[in-house]
């Protein structure tokens, strides 16, 4: 059976009008199908709901799969692929105008920590942008997902989470990039 890979990217928010993440995501599972693998892609709503309920209903009944989600870290100027989530929000609204709660999950963790092996994803990533590895996905929509994502996974037994941090970039970088995470996911699968 071949691997599965379900990516997600996120849509428009604030300023972020073409969200690079997207085409990062999109990208990235073109490049697994073609590699072999069963991916898929899918653009969310920035929004807390959808961080929510999104890993599970990607996860579905498998055990096996790898989450991946790509989102955009406005201020930063390299690839950032994050090790942990918080078991926090901040005060932002999200594109729906809805806060969360200050807790993603009352009597949770106050952190989850990725399966991958980030340190050899990063080795293996060849890129036109620097890649440093984080410990903190922020505290809003994309902290909220992969905080979700590394709990469904968890839950698991052969399923990672792995969440990628990208700077805004125009569409022929962020094809770049989502073609050489998927190289490097394979090499380390």
């Amino acid at each position: 059976m071949s691997p599965r890979a379900r990516v997600t990217g996120f849509g428009a928010f604030g300023a972020v009008v073409d969200n690079p993440s997207g085409e990062v995501a999109r990208a990235l599972a073109v490049r697994l199908t073609a590699l072999g693998w069963d991916a898929s892609a899918e653009t969310l709503e920035v929004t807390f709901d959808a961080a929510r309920s999104a890993p599970r209903r990607l996860l579905g009944r498998a055990d096996d799969a790898w989450l991946v989600h790509v989102g955009v870290a406005e201020a930063r100027r390299v690839i950032t692929l994050e090790r942990t989530a918080k078991n926090r929000a901040g005060a932002r609204a999200d594109v729906a105008g809805l806060v969360s709660p200050a807790i993603l999950d009352v009597g949770g963790p106050p952190v989850r920590v990725t399966t991958v092996a980030v340190d050899a994803v990063a080795a293996a990533l060849r890129v036109p942008v620097d890649v440093e590895l984080g410990d903190d996905a922020g505290d809003f929509v994309c902290n909220a997902l992969y905080y979700e994502s590394l709990r469904a996974t968890s839950m698991a037994r052969h399923a990672r989470s792995l969440f990628v941090h990208v700077p805004l970039m125009d569409r022929g970088v962020a094809g770049t990039v989502g073609r050489a995470l998927a190289e490097a996911m394979v090499g380390v699968a």
